[in-house]
Parts: structure tokens; sequence; C-alpha cells
């Protein structure tokens, strides 16, 4: 097994792709996740959440001196997860987020973190009417005033608006109509500053992801073979 090092001052994206995890390791799976898979309804929802957690912990392994099935999680008042304070004096923080066809992985270090990666759904027109579920008086007046690319720009909120809530660990709790997250045109954002926050944005070809820190970082990315 490789050990991975990351400075404080880094985000590593871990990419995997569903498709090409064809079998997994059940045994490194602990009980309490096996007992959280059955209360899902669906036998492809039940697959995708132990493909997540198994490779959550090969991932987590590799910047931690305990192999993938001795990791233990703990959680807080919102049930946000974290590594257990006994197996983390390196201070390793995690977030993931998926599509139907992507997981994503963020590590950090000494910092809290979020992360959302949305599909973009070009003919999802539908999307831009949940604008004012979650978007502050601030953020649909900029909505309203964009002529072009608005549905990237739905996504571009709605990601950041996510990956932030998960950052600060309060998740949807939170009013997220409460919260003014980065408005530009631009939607590629590089460490702008929001709320005491950190935000970078990356619009790919068929996906939007959000990332939310607590200062500014440099992200890696890296495929999970």
């Amino acid at each position: 097994m490789s050990y991975y090092f990351i400075d404080p001052n880094e985000i590593h994206i871990w990419v995997i792709n569903f498709e090409k995890i064809q079998q997994i390791d059940k045994s490194i799976i602990s009980i309490e996740e096996m007992r959280r898979k059955e209360k899902l309804h669906f036998q492809k929802d039940k697959d995708k959440y132990l493909t997540c957690r198994y490779c959550l912990r090969k991932v987590l392994e590799k910047y931690l001196s305990y192999n993938a099935s001795e990791i233990r999680f703990e959680f807080n008042a919102y049930q946000k997860p974290y590594i257990l304070s006994e197996q983390n004096e390196s201070l390793i923080s995690f977030n993931m987020s998926h599509t139907d066809h992507l997981l994503y992985i963020a590590i950090g270090k000494k910092q809290e973190i979020g992360i959302d990666i949305e599909e973009i759904k070009e003919k999802d027109g539908k999307k831009e009417n949940l604008s004012e579920v979650f978007m502050s008086p601030k953020e649909l007046q900029f909505f309203e005033q964009i002529e072009s690319d608005k549905l990237l720009h739905f996504y571009q909120i709605w990601t950041q608006k996510e990956a932030y809530l998960k950052a600060i660990g309060t998740g949807f709790s939170t009013d997220p109509k409460k919260i003014d997250m980065v408005l530009t045109l631009d939607l590629n954002i590089r460490n702008h500053q929001i709320n005491n926050k950190i935000i970078n944005t990356y619009k790919f070809s068929d996906c939007f992801l959000s990332i939310c820190t607590c200062k500014k970082v440099k992200v890696l990315f890296f495929n999970f073979e």
C-alpha cells in the first residue's frame, strides 16, 4: 500500500468511476455500515452505498496508520462523519459526494472541508425552478439577471452552497436562503473567500464540482484504481 503525504495547504480529490469498480471486499465494511445499508430500499442504492464506503476506506488508509477495515468513524450532532479522534493524530478530514456515475472523495488536513458534485442535465430546465427554494435574495437577484448559461450558474450556486453547508458541518439544518455564495459570471472560481470560507468551483464537461475549505488551497486530483 502506498502512503500519501498531504500538506495542510492541499486538498486531494480522488475520482472514482463506479463502472470500473467491479467487485469490492466487503470484509472491510463495518457492521454499522452494513446496518445502514439495509435501511435503503433499492438494491442499486445498497450496492452504491457499499461501494462508496469501500472506496472511502481504501482512500483513507493511504493517509492513516490503519488498515481500511480498522478505520472507525464518529459523527457530530448533524451526522457529519469524522475519523475517530483516537485514530487521527494527523488531523485528516474528508468529505465525499457522488453522481450516478462518479464518486469524488476530498481529503484535507487540519481544516474542515465540504464537497459537492452534481451532474449537468441540460434538458432538465425544471432545476431552475428550485432557485427560490435555496437561493438567498441576493443570489436570486443575480440569477434572474443572467441571460446565458443560466442552468450552469444554477449548478454553480447549488454546489457551492451544499459544499459550504457540509464544510460547516450542519448540512441543510442551516437555512440555505440565509447564506450568500460567490456570485460571478466566471464558472471556474479559484480560492475565493466568502463567509470566512474559501470556495473553488470546477465546470467539467458533464458535471459541476464545488469545494469549500477554511483557507486557500492547492487542489490535486487523483484517479482511484
